[in-house]
């Protein structure tokens, strides 16, 4: 649910209310766009999301659910290693 005052919900289950915007996805999709791994565009190009509902609630949604602040941090070169060394 969206509004001035509330804000937005978003629910894995039916909470009553008129629903604007049905998103359909897997949870890694989700996490790669949460993460600026892709973007919300590519994703829906490529069908690995799918927005349903009225066409304004589902060209606002990305700004709803925007990016991690983490998600402009560099990504190392290699991962760490679990183990220390020595």
């Amino acid at each position: 649910m969206l509004s001035r005052s509330r804000g937005v919900d978003v629910c894995d289950s039916d909470p009553g209310f008129p629903i604007g915007v049905w998103l359909e996805t897997e949870v890694p999709v989700l996490t790669r766009v949460w993460l600026g791994e892709t973007t919300w565009a590519a994703a829906l190009r490529a069908e690995a999301l799918r927005l349903t509902g009225d066409s304004a609630s589902c060209r606002a949604l990305p700004a709803w659910l925007d990016v991690s602040p983490f998600a402009a941090v560099e990504r190392a070169s290699e991962p760490l290693s679990r183990w220390p060394r020595g």
